[in-house]
């Protein structure tokens, strides 16, 4: 049997070609990949030469090619040879020579046979392309007539990581006429799609949700979920994502508390344009809607248990959910335990310049949308939180996550969240302590080291059923959705044992010392200490008060000038401020000449030699040591006070006090433990507790001592004690 040893097999790497009238069998040489097929269902050859290597294709009765390269020159005889024993349809098969065109021209005519793209210059072939492998086939742009056809290529996983292939190509058409229905760039859109079949489904899908907003890639697209894939339909753009190829999902809740977010992590993501989208972020919300599934009811109860109905009604989210699950055979994960200070399942931050929504669920972050970042605790080589600093008024933290460096990487990838808000800073430390992540700056937080025991007895018993299910840490999950079932971690109350004013930030420290060196100097004069008090008194300052008959100052050249256009000013600007009428004044004033200020200049001169002159005959009052004078203490003014005469009538009481005269020996002796305060409380309280009827007394002794304050002080202004007083 004739065997060709080094031909590469398209789409493949070197390998061994075994060709006979009954078979074609191709090896690759690592013995990894074999292809068989029968001759039988040949159809067709060709045969180009480039140089003085031949590349052979056989077409195939299914409208696929197979290329193989590598030949030599002499190698077509014997090719000829065996083809014509091919045992196909329409007896021996001939080889038609292609003609190659190598000129590097990139103007031409596009032709399809088949599932092949042809491309040739003057009948002869430029390049070929099997279309069996495009995605997307699309019109670039948002201007109607645009005359340009993108076609997006799978990128095969098995040609070799060194190896080029081609992932897009784009064709540049000729501009459509007015008469034409429409133009050449639609209607190689349209043949490409149908060459290729990337619409042809196959089959009715099982369910369907139309109009579906999707936030990444951003657009509306309908989903139409069949048997093995996904097909997402959009204005432009149309995608089939096999469900082998989604890794996982997750179904998160906004802050709001209506919209949800569908995250679809992808093993190999899709592509738009230069742009490749990992992760499909879907938001959806909890309306009431109904789907219908293309199915009869003894189908669902075969296929799907009865977890799928012909018709179901539900919140929308969950509907969607419910469809991934069961129909894809996929999880959906959602949030577990953790509750940010503002009992949320997510934190607001910003990753680089893109602010977005970090969620923390029991196994792994999730960031959304700018860009949707997953990121698995088992991932994790340590997170560190940085405290922004309090001095600069910043109320905020940042996470360093720095994950472990994958198999060939230099070094490990590390990925920051800023401006997360200060709150929230103790219960995201408590819980990553709690599922055993590794904060690298721990040793920082003195306060954080011991969780207490109630958060010992929580990871106990988390371990503890995790042991009783056959996983450890590494292999535990986020929690699984299920619309059925209560999420116990939302229902359940946080048992971390620890208050939120245990926690002292290092930030607050300052603030709290200051406090302390101010209520120092009170502590001292409550004990007595009075050198303290004498050696505060000595820093006091004294400032004598602005005597108001003293004459007015001297006003500058700048306030004259200032004073004779504000009005004029303020005409011109009616919307200005005071300020702004004092800056458009100054700003005047300096782009004036000299010439220009002198006159106002001439009027300062002349205002100063007033003031000279006035306060050469101006005599000051004489200072009084108890009056005329304010006080400086520690920065703020007061007046100084008078002293009062020990001979004036002593001043009224109220009734309240009248009845804490009575009744505070009765209160402490009552509650001997009580200290002053706490007895003045009590008091309070039983004063409010008494009726009017209780008060009376009270009120009457009240009344009698204000006649009598009043009777004194009449008799002690008649005696002048008043005015001796003042």
């Amino acid at each position: 049997m004739p065997t060709f040893d080094g031909i590469q097999l398209f789409g493949f790497g070197p390998g061994t070609l075994t060709l006979s009238g009954a078979e074609m069998k191709w090896v690759s040489r690592d013995q990894s990949e074999m292809i068989k097929k029968p001759m039988k269902d040949v159809v067709g050859a060709q045969w180009t030469l480039y140089g003085r290597r031949g590349l052979l294709r056989l077409l195939w009765s299914d409208d696929t090619v197979d290329r193989l390269e590598g030949f030599s020159a002499d190698d077509r005889t014997e090719l000829e040879a065996i083809l014509q024993k091919a045992e196909g349809d329409d007896g021996a098969v001939d080889i038609e020579n292609v003609k190659p065109n190598v000129e590097g021209t990139n103007f031409g005519d596009v032709a399809f046979e088949g599932k092949r793209l042809l491309f040739e210059r003057d009948r002869a072939l430029v390049f070929e392309k099997d279309l069996g492998s495009m995605t997307q086939c699309v019109i670039p742009g948002n201007r109607a007539g645009h005359n340009e056809v993108e076609m997006q290529f799978l990128e095969s996983d098995a040609v070799a990581t060194a190896d080029d292939t081609l992932v897009e190509i784009r064709f540049v058409m000729p501009e459509a006429d007015e008469d034409m229905p429409e133009t050449p760039a639609e209607e190689l859109q349209k043949l490409a799609i149908d060459a290729a079949g990337i619409r042809n489904t196959g089959g009715a899908a099982i369910c369907s949700f139309e109009g579906c907003s999707l936030l990444v890639p951003r657009g509306s697209y309908s989903m139409h979920l069949y048997e093995t894939f996904v097909r997402m339909t959009g204005a432009k753009y149309d995608y089939r994502i096999k469900y082998g190829d989604i890794n996982r999902l997750y179904m998160l809740e906004k802050p709001d508390g209506y919209r949800m977010v569908v995250v679809i992590s992808l093993a190999r993501g899709i592509r738009q344009g230069q742009q490749r989208y990992q992760n499909l972020v879907l938001e959806t919300n909890k309306d009431e809607e109904e789907v219908t599934v293309n199915l009869t009811e003894e189908e669902c109860a075969e296929r799907y248990n009865n977890a799928l109905l012909p018709s179901t009604v539900g919140p929308l989210c969950n509907l969607i959910a419910m469809a991934f699950r069961h129909i894809a055979g996929k999880k959906i994960f959602v949030a577990g335990s953790y509750r940010s200070a503002r009992d949320l399942q997510c934190l607001q931050c910003a990753h680089k310049t893109n602010t977005g929504l970090l969620f923390v669920l029991d196994r792994s972050f999730v960031f959304i949308h700018k860009p949707t970042l997953i990121v698995r605790f088992n991932e994790l080589q340590s997170v560190e939180l940085q405290k922004g600093d309090a001095k600069m008024g910043l109320r905020t933290f940042d996470m360093t996550l720095t994950l472990k460096a994958a198999p060939g990487a230099d070094r490990e990838r590390v990925i920051s969240f800023s401006q997360l808000e200060k709150d929230e800073y103790r219960p995201l430390l408590l819980f990553l302590q709690k599922q055993k992540v590794r904060i690298k700056n721990l040793h920082q937080e003195g306060a954080h080291d011991d969780l207490g025991d109630d958060d010992e007895e929580d990871e106990a018993e988390r371990r503890r059923r995790m042991m009783a299910d056959g996983l450890d840490d590494d292999e535990s999950e986020d929690e699984d959705f299920n619309p059925d079932e209560k999420n116990s971690d939302e229902d359940s109350e946080s048992s971390d044992g620890e208050d939120d004013d245990d926690f002292e930030d290092e930030e607050d420290l300052p603030k709290r010392r200051k406090k302390a060196k101010a209520k120092a100097p009170a502590a001292r004069r409550k004990r007595g200490d009075d050198g303290d008090d004498d050696e505060d008194a000595a820093k006091n300052k004294k400032r004598k008060r602005k005597d108001p008959h003293a004459p007015k100052k001297a006003m500058s050249a700048f306030m004259f000038f200032s004073n004779a256009k504000r009005e004029e000013i303020k005409k011109a600007n009616p919307e200005f401020s005071i300020t702004d009428i004092s800056k458009e004044a100054g700003r005047l004033w300096r782009e004036m000449t000299d010439d220009e200020k002198k006159p106002y200049q001439a009027q300062a001169d002349a205002d100063k030699e007033r003031y000279a002159k006035a306060m050469e005959s101006y005599e000051p009052p004489e200072a009084s040591d108890d009056d005329g004078e304010e006080e400086e203490t520690g920065g703020k003014k007061k007046r100084a006070k008078a002293k009062k005469d020990p001979d004036a009538p002593k001043k009224n009481l109220t009734a309240f006090f009248h009845f804490q005269a009575a009744k505070r020996e009765q209160v402490k002796a009552d509650n001997p433990e009580m200290k002053i305060a706490d007895i003045g409380r009590e008091m309070g309280r039983l004063w409010g507790a008494m009726t009017d009827a209780e008060k009376a007394p009270f009120q009457a002794k009240a009344e009698e001592d204000k006649a009598r304050y009043k009777r004194e002080m009449e008799e002690y202004d008649g005696g002048g004690g008043g005015a001796a007083a003042a």
